[in-house]
């Protein structure tokens, strides 16, 4: 079964991914901050982490360096969520990893379609319409 470490602060927003993936046969672990996510990540395996930019007590940057120094193997599986625009610090770590970003609101289907992707081990920047790459050019 397919491990997913979901990082958000918000226990609705958790609650609905859960269920939503759960329902998809793939197992979620949520946490509410970035330090029990880096807890997690220390004492388990998971195959996709999806983690809310705005997680508190660690930025998502700063989540996503841990990933990269500790686990990189994890970085690829890497999909991150956010509300709003993100800091140019953010921006950049996605940027320079290439971490997909999918921006909410987004629908069920979406994120199953991101998450499959992913799990099944096709390039994720290609399919998430939130890539901070494509969402730029789209700006420009």
């Amino acid at each position: 079964m397919k491990r997913v470490l979901h990082i958000e602060h918000r226990p609705d927003v958790a609650e609905w991914v859960r269920a939503v993936l759960e329902a998809e046969g793939v197992e979620v672990s949520s946490v509410e901050s970035g330090e029990a996510g880096i807890q997690q990540l220390c004492n388990a395996d998971f195959s996709l982490v999806i983690l809310s930019i705005e997680a508190p007590m660690k930025p998502g940057d700063r989540i996503i360096e841990w990933i990269a120094a500790n686990r990189p193997r994890l970085v690829s599986r890497i999909l991150a969520v956010a509300d709003t625009e993100l800091r140019s610090g953010v921006s950049a770590v996605l940027e320079a990893l290439e971490i997909p970003l999918l921006f909410a609101p987004f629908t069920s289907g979406e994120l199953v379609l991101r998450v499959n992707v992913m799990l099944a081990g096709r390039p994720a920047v290609a399919s998430c319409r939130g890539s901070i790459r494509r969402r730029h050019a789209l700006a420009s």
